[in-house]
């Protein structure tokens, strides 16, 4: 049943078109609104999975590292939120949706793919922290543009 997750999630951004779309005056003149908002679930988001995968290992921090140069190169906020919903966490799926209600993202065949296609990390014997530890890293960058 919890497989069902990333689709769902991912209707956060179909929605967040339509409304953006059906409002637009509206959504103008509440662009403050939704740029904070984007920032705080995207921290709210960093903090959890940080939450979740933390621990005090030499790995965790490499892996940290990692992320944060790989986020530095690859600004794209859609691969890391598919990297979360590969390991099926209710609170990150929630987190994700209501971020992408409030994010500037485009619905672009481009955000699909790139959205679904970390769900392949699914198969991979290894574990999940090291996926939520890299996105962690990778989406703290884009806190900051």
């Amino acid at each position: 049943m919890f497989y069902l997750a990333p689709i769902v999630v991912f209707f956060g951004l179909v929605i967040n078109h339509y409304l953006k779309k059906q409002f637009s005056s509206e959504v103008k003149q509440l662009q403050s609104f939704f740029k904070f908002s984007e920032k705080f679930f995207l921290l709210l988001i960093i903090l959890f999975s940080f939450y979740v995968s933390f621990n005090l290992s030499v790995w965790f921090f490499v892996y940290l590292i990692t992320g944060i140069i790989l986020g530095l190169f690859l600004r794209e906020t859609m691969l890391y939120l598919g990297i979360y919903q590969s390991i099926f966490n209710f609170y990150l799926s929630s987190l994700s949706f209501i971020y992408l209600l409030f994010s500037k993202e485009k619905l672009s065949l481009k955000n699909i793919l790139i959205f679904f296609i970390p769900l392949i990390i699914i198969i991979l014997p290894l574990e999940p922290w090291i996926f939520i530890t890299l996105s962690s890293g990778a989406l703290l960058p884009q806190l900051f543009q």
